[in-house]
């Protein structure tokens, strides 16, 4: 996925247990790092589209760093962490 700079990118992120059924977790966080590595947003009531699926809407600055961003998509239900991570590519208008 590319988007460019000072646009919105949507990340969706699918759950299921362990028996294929829809997951509702208990929390999350969802992280967004750019390609230095700086944490450009924490989120942690992604919007719920139906059960197990949920999305967080991030927009970037046109004064934001061009190439490879980082998604980390922490999901805690039951007691049990999961981790998912996720990436987009950003750049600049030519």
């Amino acid at each position: 996925m590319t988007i460019f700079l000072g646009e919105t990118v949507r990340i969706q992120n699918v759950m299921k247990d362990f028996d294929g059924s829809p997951l509702n977790p208990d929390s999350q966080e969802v992280k967004i790092y750019d390609p230095t590595g700086v944490l450009k947003a924490t989120y942690t009531s992604p919007v719920k589209e139906a059960d197990g699926i949920y999305h967080v809407d991030h927009t970037t600055s046109e004064s934001d760093v061009a190439g490879k961003w980082t998604c980390v998509w922490k999901v805690v239900a039951n007691n049990i962490t999961s981790i998912e991570i996720y990436t987009f590519q950003v750049r600049k208008y030519v």
